[in-house]
């Protein structure tokens, strides 16, 4: 029996804009999303958090607080998806790390989502959710539970 499924998200917000990374392989290519990834066995949720906001971006963060979670089940196991809020030095400039994986990096304003092809709808709650810093059950899209 496998263990639980968990990934972490970190929505960096600096002047009305969160920090997006578009796809570059995968089943999501060519969908926006914030930094993301699995937790490695050997570190916490919030270790892997900055681990991937590193990877993604080349970006130092601080996280400031649990902004949303994604309870699901994917093959009868529970997968968790934590998503953080995080700070970083106005000074650092976001650099794609992995080409591979991130094909752009950009600042965009709750507007300019709008109109980009997101990862998924819950991606786009839990973006909603850093953005308003309100908590809350806030949908059960038929593929999970998202909490913000």
């Amino acid at each position: 029996m496998m263990g639980p499924d968990i990934g972490v998200g970190v929505a960096v917000i600096n002047n009305q804009k969160v920090l997006l990374v578009k796809e570059s392989g995968g089943r999501n290519v060519g969908c926006w999303g914030i930094p993301k990834g699995k937790v490695d066995p050997s570190e916490n949720i919030e270790q892997a958090a900055l681990r991937e906001l590193f990877e993604e971006t080349g970006l130092h963060g601080k996280l400031i607080r649990l902004t949303g979670l994604r309870s699901d089940l994917r093959n009868d196991q529970v997968a968790l998806f934590f998503v953080f809020t995080a700070s970083v030095d106005s000074e650092q400039v976001p650099e794609i790390q992995d080409k591979e994986e991130i094909s752009d990096i950009g600042w965009f304003t709750a507007d300019e989502i709008e109109h980009l092809d997101l990862v998924s709808t819950n991606m786009s709650i839990l973006i909603e959710g850093a953005f308003e810093g309100e908590g809350g059950l806030v949908a059960n899209q038929g593929n999970g539970v998202v909490y913000v």
